[in-house]
């Protein structure tokens, strides 16, 4: 593991190496151009907890990793893990065991910030809602 970044006093990893099936894969935290598929699925897992259809103790989301793994579908996982892994369906299919999924998810949830990301969009989400409130009432 390379330099670790120090956030709120906790040691948050700059890449993580997991080994599935023969293959060593690094994990590291995606470039802008990578993460718009990621940020998309984040966007409506926020506004899917918000409105009370999903569960999620987002002061805690680090802790729902095998909830969140159950919530998205499996093609978007697959989506997140090409994108952030570099991986494709057919080597999933064929090496990705149920714990090594919850190691990988773990790590690019870990490694790119995930659960901080989360809670920045919900508290975003709470104040662009009154602000819309009054825009849409300034439109008549």
């Amino acid at each position: 593991m390379s330099e670790e970044n120090r956030v709120d006093d906790v040691l948050i990893p700059d890449e993580v190496e997991i080994t599935i099936g023969d293959e060593d894969v690094l994990i590291t935290e995606l470039p802008r151009k990578k993460y718009k598929k990621l940020m998309k699925v984040l966007g409506k897992m926020v506004k899917d907890i918000d409105s009370g259809n999903l569960d999620f103790d987002l002061e805690n989301i680090e802790n729902e990793i095998e909830g969140l793994l159950l919530y998205l579908s499996d093609d978007v996982l697959l989506e997140i893990y090409e994108v952030a892994a570099g991986l494709d369906k057919e080597f999933l299919d064929d090496n990705l065991t149920l714990s090594k999924e919850i190691e990988l998810f773990s790590a690019i949830f870990k490694v790119n910030r995930v659960g901080e990301i989360v809670k920045n969009l919900q508290s975003l989400a709470g104040v662009m809602k009154p602000v819309m409130g009054v825009v849409k009432n300034l439109r008549g």
